[in-house]
């Protein structure tokens, strides 16, 4: 990319100062160490934890490489100075190392310059954070040698994501967030700015045999995993689809559009008093940007004291600080041909049970279940209407895709042949 179409982007840095001297997310973390771990199959690679530091020492890095015989880097950096992550990106580089990040941990800020070293590159959607860099507090810098550094700098930068095989637009995202706030990138983000290797499958660095002693508390680097699939139940795992959480903006008639992604799997259940396994529709939702991770599965409902035919369970994974401070409460559930649609409610009761966990319990009069069930089976959006604690309402609207519908088809099918498993209630 030409150098001269960054003048207007470089005038922006001046005005905000952008500087070396920035110590990435502020978070209070030592400085760098590197652990030996090891996957289920026998590779080594090193978690690499801690800020980074103009003092530390990346000859100690090159010594734990050798020792360890890594053949990968994981990270669990809040990021420091730049200029000494892109010295750690071209050792990892030059060691032809690979970088994989799993959203459990965190690297934000600098610490994604060192991540562009791998070769190749793996990281999941809402695993790397970007924003704009600021002037230390105790930077004595005038106006004239701020700008000087400034210019140096984003001219570093630049080459720098150039030489790692990175679109430097990704410089122009991070610039639109403070130095306060993180923008974590979801994963077509990443395949379009090239930050992740495309067609690259994650080893096994993401479950190793360590992971439980290695893995942090959820912390700003992304929700912990709500549910697991039980290793023995059959289930059928579709590529992520498009979602988008509205988020209503206060003196605005137009809500605020965020992207995310919903996974729908095909799971199963045994909880049958009858011993027999029951089939659920599970979707996996994550919105980077607010940091939103949620469940939500449709079952059919074998509870005797609930008056369902099935029920709609929402789990919410929030990070303490989450703007809204928590889903206060689920509405009704609609159905829709099309996102712009406004679509039809599911017949059913909303409630809420924690913070972190809603059920709609859908209607069980023959007819509100013949309609509920030919609204889940026709409709491809399907709307969920939330309000947060602090009074601000928005909407998750999600898609099922290809590999939704299908499972959806299959899934409402084996309801259909299992008869009436709710029958028994008291």
């Amino acid at each position: 990319m030409p150098f001269a179409k960054w003048g207007k982007m470089q005038a922006a840095i001046v005005s905000i100062a952008l500087a070396v001297l920035a110590i990435g997310s502020g978070s209070a973390c030592a400085r760098l160490t590197y652990s030996p771990e090891q996957t289920h199959a026998g590779d080594h690679f090193l978690l690499i934890s801690g800020e980074i530091e103009t003092t530390d020492d990346l000859s100690q890095f090159v010594s734990a490489v050798q020792a360890s015989g890594a053949k990968g880097v994981l990270f669990n950096s809040p990021g420091g100075n730049p200029y000494k992550a892109m010295e750690l990106g071209r050792l990892i580089r030059s060691k032809q190392l690979a970088t994989v990040q799993h959203r459990s941990f965190e690297c934000a800020s600098a610490c994604s310059l060192a991540f562009m070293g791998g070769s190749p590159r793996f990281a999941q959607p809402g695993s790397i954070g970007v924003h704009r860099s600021s002037f230390s507090e105790k930077s004595t810098l005038s106006v004239a040698d701020a700008v000087s550094v400034v210019q140096q700098m984003t001219a570093d930068l630049i080459a720098y994501m150039t030489e790692m095989g990175v679109d430097p637009a990704l410089l122009q995202l991070a610039l639109s967030y403070d130095s306060d706030d993180i923008r974590y990138l979801s994963g077509s983000e990443m395949e379009r700015f090239h930050l992740t290797t495309t067609g690259i499958q994650p080893s096994a660095v993401l479950s190793t045999q360590t992971e439980a002693a290695t893995t942090p508390a959820p912390s700003s680097a992304g929700p912990a995993v709500i549910s697991k699939p039980d290793e023995n139940a059959s289930a059928v795992i579709g590529t992520p689809e498009k979602m988008f959480l509205y988020e209503e903006r206060l003196g605005q008639t137009s809500p605020t559009a965020i992207e995310g992604s919903v996974t729908w799997t095909a799971q199963e259940e045994t909880v049958d008093d009858n011993g027999r396994p029951l089939p659920t529709i599970e979707g996996n939702i994550w919105v980077p940007e607010r940091r939103l991770n949620a469940i939500i599965t449709f079952k059919l409902n074998t509870d005797p004291s609930l008056p369902a035919s099935h029920a709609v369970e929402l789990v919410f994974s929030l990070l303490p600080n989450f703007k809204g401070g928590a889903i206060e409460s689920v509405e009704r559930i609609a159905m829709k041909a099309t996102e712009q649609e406004r679509g039809d409610a599911l017949i059913g009761v909303p409630a809420k049970i924690s913070d972190d966990f809603h059920v709609v319990a859908l209607n069980d009069y023959p007819d509100a279940r013949e309609t509920n069930i030919d609204l889940l089976k026709s409709r491809n959006w399907i709307d969920i209407p939330i309000t947060y604690r602090n009074g601000q309402r928005a909407l998750l609207t999600l898609n099922k895709g290809k590999t939704g519908i299908g499972i959806f088809n299959n899934i409402i099918a084996q309801w259909a042949a299992m008869g009436d498993v709710t029958s028994n209630r008291k």
